[in-house]
């Protein structure tokens, strides 16, 4: 039976189940023996665990030729079951591995190991991508399981699987695995190449050659795929027949199955197991054991466990968070350097302002010390000449006071005091008139500094402004396209258009054109260009029928949509051109070259036009043409049919969010559910007893795939809302085989006879259900109804978007993922570097130099070690710019240091010079503290001359006074002694008093006695006064 080695758990982790796995490796038949590894894996429903079952029994008939006789027994071995519904989950093997002896003579154990399919509904990206990848990393065989083609998304997901498990091998060389064997079942164009391996080998040379005609990135593609495996091949299978694909009760009988494919089934597996094929497992050229193998199972499990390798994402995923990064990055770098650029000028402004003030100062200082100067030198001058001054007075007063003349002293000093004031008050003024002259100057300079500095501000500010506004309008041009993941996304594009008419024809370089003219000629016809327009376009992969459909849908139209529009059997198919084959035929974007007028049971008449589209993911169109092609068809049509074939697979959604998200992308601020009606047309449904087909079950398929439950998984949940939110209906359409002769004879040309029974009734059915008249739904946007006239510039409008380069480049799976995983290695490392700039040593460039070469080489270091999806070359080239960047930043910062060394520098020296004018001010401060303490001293010895002035004249005044009184009684004593000698005289002369001999009016004669005469002036006066007063 098979065991279950590797489980998936409910939170979308895993586990290696050691203890079974062991089992099987560890058993001593085969624990030494080289084991051969093989494999199947592919999308989900497509016969793998079928197939293993025959690789199964061939092993239990030790492969014998007569391996495959007994057509009645029924197929045991690993769980296989008809129906749509996923089955195998993780990674089964075999409980018994095979021993088998080479030609060689070795003994090898061989072990088949089966993987849960990829792409069903109800598993993530990271499901598929890690079990595929585990799937490579440890077979030695792995078989590609695909349907009816090679695709270009089936490369573009191996391409992807193939690198994650080269990146979780670490440092795995070049052709790390071993033989790819791409198994094509239901290959339905043997006419083209026939089944078995050398039709395998023709296609896979078509589908997997390296030619210069094609386009970089499909040629990078299959180069990595050569690059990845050391053995390349191919299978061509055919149908196994209806009864294993429609009926359930089908038990893998033979007798069941077609001839044709158990002849090749036949040739198949002994061509992967005989022993003469088997492929021995090697890693790094060494053969590996069982038990070997075992402990890579544990190493390769845990390193996905790790965490440590990029998140597996969807291509919208990957896209936006790609798109986002840079975005963030390119709106990162342009904030800085404007901050920088600002920064800049802002250090230059203040470089010129410190400049400027230290000038200023220097004047200033300059004028100060000379005013300073000016004024201990008046001080100086004035002390002097009071020293002077006092010196002279001094001695003057000596003199006078000496000789006793205290009116000149009085003189004297009244003259020298008020020379001093006069003096003094006129230093004060000229002091006075020199500070406020400097203060004035000071003022008048400010004001001009300012003016000036204000007027240089205001014209730097103004180029600044302009320069910055010219840069972010550059970059916010590169910034302002976004998708939405439930997050942002940019993309850049150009444009496409369509014979019939092809309006949107590839040119060589893979760009597109507008066929104005020929469209002009459709939509602006005057018959419809003022008609609403309805717009039913068919869009999907490949060589699936799409031509085919339109071709029915345009001769219902022809038919003037009657209900016998089918009824002739052997018209052949004509309208848009289709054939047979599994090579690329429709190429751009074609519309029929008229618009049908039909009238509608409201009574409108409407245009009805028909649209057809390049198959998406054939393999020699880029991403970027299947993008826009399909995100144009969901733009300009009412009603997108997609096509899809015998399934819906998780991938076609994923496929289905992107174009449409790129397409509201490109409508620029479209609203919720800006897109119509949305049909899902399932093709070669196999599984009638599950579904019926029809509109009916296509309802219920639709609903098990887009319904959004609280047990999927958020990523599962967020695709199926965005896609609901994008689209105004979405519908369902089972549609049965339309039988071999259309698959597999290149003769057919449309019959409907040729046709099978069913097919044409759900035809009947499917072309009215998407064009009667009353299901049309007229074309609209921003809820308006649209006509041809109005189409044809919204055509113009949304190729000249496409074509201008500001949405983002669509890219693989593999290319988003490689490109988000670099960018977030280089943000990381950036993120390294920069936090390790924040603690750098302030002022030390040697320092800052050996700080910036070591955390760079870290940084580098860090992106290298950094596990990252893709080329080294993308990687090599994201190192290169990240190196680029961190280099210039630095540049840029240590240019910053620099100045900040000269502005510390400057700092320092108005600081030195701030200390050298304190210590200045300190000294004039000190000297006139000394001049104060003199002019002290010198107030207190004038004080103390006042007082011995003032002592003097008191002495004075106490000898006057003593003086006077001694005068006075001597005067007393005179008179008394004249008016006794008086009155003596009197007494002989009776005749005359003795006080008229005083009288001024006594004769002269008696006056001018000698009596008289001998009396001193003074005291004769003060006599006569005295006695006058008391005369009658």
């Amino acid at each position: 039976m098979a065991v279950q080695i590797l489980h998936i758990n409910e939170d979308n982790s895993f586990d290696l189940n050691e203890s079974q796995l062991e089992a099987i490796l560890l058993d001593d038949r085969v624990k030494d023996k080289p084991v051969v590894v093989v494999s199947v894996a592919g999308a989900y429903r497509q016969g793998k665990s079928f197939l293993l079952s025959f690789l199964l029994r061939y092993l239990r008939n030790n492969c014998r030729s007569d391996w495959l006789d007994d057509p009645r027994i029924k197929l045991d071995g690993f769980e296989w079951s008809p129906g749509s519904k996923p089955h195998t989950t993780g990674i089964l093997v075999w409980n018994e591995a095979f021993l088998v002896t080479t030609p060689q003579g070795e003994e090898v154990a061989v072990l088949l190991m089966d993987t849960q399919g990829s792409f069903d509904c109800s598993s993530t990206v990271k499901e598929w991508t890690t079990i595929f990848a585990l799937s490579i990393m440890t077979s030695s065989v792995q078989v590609y399981n695909v349907m009816r083609n090679i695709q270009e998304d089936q490369l573009q997901h191996l391409q992807f699987f193939a690198e994650y498990g080269k990146l979780a091998q670490k440092g795995a060389r070049n052709q790390p695995f071993q033989r790819l064997v791409f198994l094509v079942r239901d290959w339905s164009c043997p006419y083209e190449a026939d089944y078995g391996a050398e039709g395998g080998s023709t296609i896979l040379q078509e589908r997997l050659a390296v030619i210069d005609k094609q386009h970089k990135d499909l040629q990078l593609l299959r180069r990595q795929i050569w690059s990845c495996f050391s053995k390349i091949e191919g299978f061509l299978m055919p149908r196994p027949g209806d009864k294993v694909e429609r009926d359930h009760t089908f038990d893998g009988r033979l007798e069941d199955m077609d001839m044709e494919f158990k002849e090749k089934l036949k040739e198949l597996v002994p061509w992967l197991l005989a022993p003469e094929n088997l492929v021995v497992k090697k890693i790094n050229g060494n053969k590996i054991t069982c038990q070997e193998l075992m402990n890579y199972f544990r190493v390769y499990v845990k390193t996905f466990q790790g965490g440590h390798l990029p998140e597996p994402k969807s291509v919208l995923q990957a896209t936006a968070e790609a798109s986002n990064l840079a975005a963030k990055e390119r709106a990162t770098r342009l904030y800085m350097e404007g901050l920088e650029n600002v920064s800049g000028k802002k250090e230059e402004r203040e470089k010129l302002t410190a400049a400027g003030k230290k000038e200023e100062r220097e004047k200033l200082t300059a004028a100060g010390k000379k005013e300073e100067r000016e004024k201990l030198t008046a001080a100086g001058k004035k002390e002097e000449r009071e020293k002077l001054t006092a010196t002279g007075k001094k001695e003057e007063r000596e003199k006078l006071t000496a000789a006793g003349k205290k009116e000149e002293r009085e003189k004297l000093t009244a003259a020298g005091k008020k020379e001093e004031r006069e003096k003094l008050t006129a230093a004060g003024k000229k002091e006075e008139r020199e500070k406020l002259t400097a203060a004035g100057k000071k003022e008048e300079r400010e004001k001009l500094t300012a003016a000036g500095k204000k007027e240089e501000r205001e014209k730097l500010m103004a180029a600044e402004k302009k320069e910055e506004k010219g840069r972010r309008g550059a970059l916010r041009t590169d910034c302002n396209c976004v998708l939405n993941t439930g997050a942002i996304l940019p993309v850049s594009c150009q444009g496409l258009f369509l014979e019939v008419i092809k309006v949107l024809p590839i040119v060589r370089d893979h760009s597109f054109d507008l066929n104005e003219s020929q469209l002009e000629a459709i939509l602006l016809d005057d018959r419809v260009k003022d008609k609403p327009v309805v717009v039913v376009s068919v869009a999907g992969a490949y060589r699936q029928g799409k031509s085919f459909l339109l071709s029915f849908l345009l001769r219902y139209l022809r038919n003037n949509c009657r209900s016998d529009w089918l009824d002739d059997p052997r018209i052949k198919l004509d309208g848009f051109e289709w054939s047979p084959g599994s090579k690329p035929h429709t190429t751009g974007i074609l519309v029929w070259n008229e618009a049908f007028l039909v009238t509608t049971p409201q009574g409108e008449e409407v245009a009805v036009l028909l649209m057809d589209t390049q198959g998406s993911f054939d393999c020699s169109s880029t991403v970027k043409e299947c993008t826009t092609i399909f995100a144009l068809s969901i733009m300009t049509s009412s009603v997108q049919v997609y096509n899809v074939l015998r399934n819906i697979q998780e991938d076609q959604l994923q496929h289905l969010q992107f174009f449409a998200e790129y397409g509201k992308l490109a409508q620029k601020g479209a609203r919720n559910q800006p897109f119509q009606r949305l049909v899902f047309l399932v093709r070669d449904w196999a599984f009638p007893y599950e579904t019926d087909y029809g509109a009916e079950g296509g309802s219920t398929i639709l609903q098990e795939h887009l319904a959004v439950t609280d047990k999927q998984h958020k990523d599962l949940q967020l695709l199926r809302r965005q896609i609901w939110s994008c689209f105004s209906k979405i519908e369902g359409f089972l549609m049965p085989r339309p039988g071999d002769k259309v698959e597999r004879d290149h003769t057919f040309d449309g019959r409907l006879e040729d046709m099978d029974m069913e097919f044409k009734e759900k035809l009947k059915e499917l072309v009215p259900w998407l064009l009667a008249p009353e299901n049309f739904v007229v074309k609209k946007i921003n809820g308006n109804k649209i006509t041809c006239q109005e189409l044809m510039n919204y055509f113009r409008v949304y190729v000249k978007t496409f074509q201008g380069g500001h949405l983002p480049e669509p890219k693989s799976v593999l290319q988003a993922t490689a490109e988000s995983s670099n960018v977030a290695a280089k943000e990381r490392a950036t993120r390294l570097y920069m936090e390790g700039l924040e603690n750098r040593p302030r002022g030390k460039l040697e320092e800052l130099l050996k700080t910036h070469f070591t955390l760079l080489a870290e940084a580098m270091e860090l992106f290298r070690k950094t596990p990252k999806v893709g080329e080294e070359e993308v990687s090599q080239r994201y190192l290169e710019a990240m190196e680029k960047e961190l280099k210039a930043h630095f540049g840029r910062l240590y240019k910053e240091e620099e100045l900040f060394i000269q502005r510390e520098k400057e700092l320092e020296e108005q600081r030195e010079m701030e200390r050298e004018e304190e210590r200045q001010r300190e000294e004039r401060r000190k000297i006139e503290r000394e001049i104060e303490k003199e002019r002290g001293r010198q107030r207190e010895r004038e004080r103390e001359a006042e007082r011995q002035r003032e002592e003097q004249r008191k002495i004075e005044r106490e000898r006057e006074e003593q003086q006077r009184m001694e005068a006075e009684l001597k005067n007393r004593k005179e008179i008394e002694r004249l008016k006794q000698e008086l009155k003596e005289k009197s007494a002989q002369d009776p005749a005359i008093p003795w006080w008229a001999w005083l009288n001024p009016l006594t004769p002269v004669a008696v006056r001018s006695t000698k009596l008289v005469q001998s009396v001193p002036e003074t005291t004769r006066n003060d006599v006569m006064t005295r006695v006058t007063k008391k005369s009658p």
